[in-house]
Order: C-alpha cells, then structure tokens, then sequence
C-alpha cells in the first residue's frame, strides 16, 4: 500500500517514469504482503495515496494484469492474485521445461564477462541475506539466472521465463525463503557454469526449484488448517441463595 512516505518520493525520482514508479512501487507492496491474496486494488484510493491522477494509475495496474502479476476482472476491476496449488505446480513443471532448453540453449554462449558478472551478483548477494533484505536478495536471484537466459537469443523463450517468473513473485517474496540456502546453491552454480556443465547445472537447478516449490506447498498447507476449535468457557455453577425461613409469629 502506498503510504506518505512512497507518494512523496513520486515528484523526486523523475528519471523514472510516473507509471513505471507507481508500477514499481505496487509490485513492492504486493510483494512485502501489504495487500493479502484476492485483495481489490481501487485506482480511486491508489490515485489519492500517491497524489496523482488515476490515469497513470489504471495504466500501471493493466501493466502488471498484463504481466500476470495481478488480475483483471471485468467490470469488478484489479485484484492480487490468488494461486491454486494446482496452478503453482503447473507454473513449476512449465519452468522445469523451459529452464532446462533454456540452460541447453545459454550454455555454449556463456562468455567470461557473463561469468563476471554472476560473480559479482553472488558476491552482492553475501551482503542480503537477512530477513529484512529479502526483497533485494530476491532481484539480485531473478538477475544471477537471467544472466544466462539472456543468452538463449529467443525472445519468446525469454518472455515466457519472464511472465512465470512474475506471476510467482509475491509468494517468493512472502515465503521468507531461506536466502542462505538459495546463495549457498549459487556459489554451487557459479562453478557449474565456469566449468561450463550443463548436465549439472540442470540437475542443480531441479534441486534449486524443488525446494523452493516444497517451500511454497508446506505454506500453504500452514495456511489452509482449520484453526483449533477453541474449548467452550466452562460455566461457573451459580450459587444457591440459602431458601427463607418461613416465619413462625403468630402462631
């Protein structure tokens, strides 16, 4: 959600556009858990907490309904998105195929420079892997793998690793993942890609997904528990007020 603060810095960062900002900025919020799966994001309140009209609003909401990172209903407008586990799974076997033609594709293109480059992420990487740093650690993930798949020269294969990878970014970032794991496999992958092994990088990248995916189901089986019926209060037993005496004047 945008605050005081996210509105204020719209006038400051004029580099960036005012709806690649504003798109940016509900990315970030959606990704920190600011807005809960299925929440509507209203153009109206939007355009008020950043004090910009609502067109530079609606035009980053259908930027990110056309990424796939949130959705678009018609005549009830744009909601955060809510997957399935049978669609999380689908994203990941579909990922599993790509990745891996994309890696096979990428591999004999890697250059020294690119090999350069992912040094430097994973270096940049040992600097964020705290709880609060996970959003940084998370871009700096996205950029180590796509280092390679920028080498596949195949806009649609890049496009597609691009739409999966959006649709999935809120409940990555949601997920707390274990940011020591994910640069520890890294390190692993930086050697794979320097000795220039497919076979295993694919292999390593199976284990990367398959822990990240199990990550993401014991989630959401935490979530879909019935809550523990609560015991009901027990009933203090009243106390009996003693019966009266019935007079015996008169008698």
């Amino acid at each position: 959600m945008a605050t005081a603060k996210t509105a204020g810095a719209v006038k400051e960062n004029r580099p960036e556009t005012l709806v690649s900002f504003i798109e940016r900025r509900i990315e970030t919020a959606i990704a920190e858990g600011e807005y809960p799966n299925g929440a509507r994001l209203s153009p109206a309140i939007l355009s008020k907490e950043f004090e910009v009209s609502h067109i530079p609003v609606r035009e980053a909401l259908s930027s990110l309904a056309a990424k796939g990172f949130i959705d678009y209903r018609q005549a009830r407008g744009f909601f955060t998105r809510e997957l399935s586990v049978d669609e999380f799974n689908d994203i990941y076997t579909w990922r599993t195929v790509l990745e891996t033609e994309a890696f096979r594709l990428a591999m004999p293109k890697i250059t020294e420079d690119d090999i350069a480059e992912m040094r430097g992420i994973v270096e940049e990487e040992s600097h964020k892997l705290s709880a609060a740093d996970r959003l940084e650690y998370l871009e700096l993930n996205r950029r180590f793998h796509f280092v390679a798949f920028n080498r596949v020269e195949s806009p649609v294969l890049l496009h597609l690793l691009n739409y999966l990878w959006d649709i999935t970014k809120p409940y990555t970032a949601a997920e707390l993942i274990e940011s020591t794991q994910g640069h520890a496999d890294h390190l692993d992958q930086l050697a794979l890609f320097e000795a220039r092994d497919i076979d295993g990088m694919i292999a390593a990248m199976d284990a990367h997904r398959g822990y990240r995916r199990s990550k993401h189901l014991d989630r959401e089986a935490r979530l879909r528990e019935p809550e523990p019926e609560k015991p009901a209060p027990e009933k203090k037993a009243r106390a009996r007020k003693p019966a009266a005496r019935k007079s015996t004047a008169g008698k």
